[in-house]
């Protein structure tokens, strides 16, 4: 994984790098590996943050840190879809709510933020195409809208 040649190279231990975002939905079969990236940042006061978007990957995390003899808790991203049907967990979706009051009643995961992949800009051939695509994205009416609500 990229993350470890920023370690090794020395810019987690100078300073440089304070934060990494493995940039893929967390997988089970990488959580070892994550595991000790994370132990390498937190010597110099660093995180690895996660991306989550599927209720399994709630389950997968809690069930990983039970068997740990010193548990964590992962800082993670919710991924979620801009209606794009790019990437992400869309709001419109029946689990939408589940996941979220599962994540957030997880044990071993604190919330850090939520991201959203606004690459729809990725295809333009010009700054101009690629300016007007993003500014669509970032500013266009089709965005979804979040509102606060007690009863998630």
């Amino acid at each position: 994984m990229e993350a470890w040649g920023v370690v090794r190279g020395g810019l987690v231990a100078d300073g440089t790098v304070k934060d990494i975002l493995y940039g893929l939905p967390v997988g089970l079969n990488k959580l070892d590996d994550l595991s000790t990236l994370q132990a390498e940042m937190e010597k110099y006061g660093g995180t690895v943050r996660i991306l989550l978007d599927d209720l399994a990957q709630v389950k997968f995390l809690e069930d990983y840190e039970r068997m740990q003899k010193h548990p964590k808790t992962w800082s993670a991203f919710i991924k979620m879809d801009d209606g794009h049907k790019r990437a992400g967990i869309p709001l419109e979706s029946e689990s939408f709510k589940a996941f979220m009051r599962e994540v957030f009643a997880c044990p071993v995961i604190s919330v850090f933020g939520f991201y959203v992949h606004a690459g729809n800009g990725t295809a333009s051939t010009s700054l101009e195409e690629a300016t007007s695509m993003l500014t669509g994205e970032n500013w266009g009416s089709e965005r979804p809208t979040i509102s606060h609500s007690s009863s998630l």
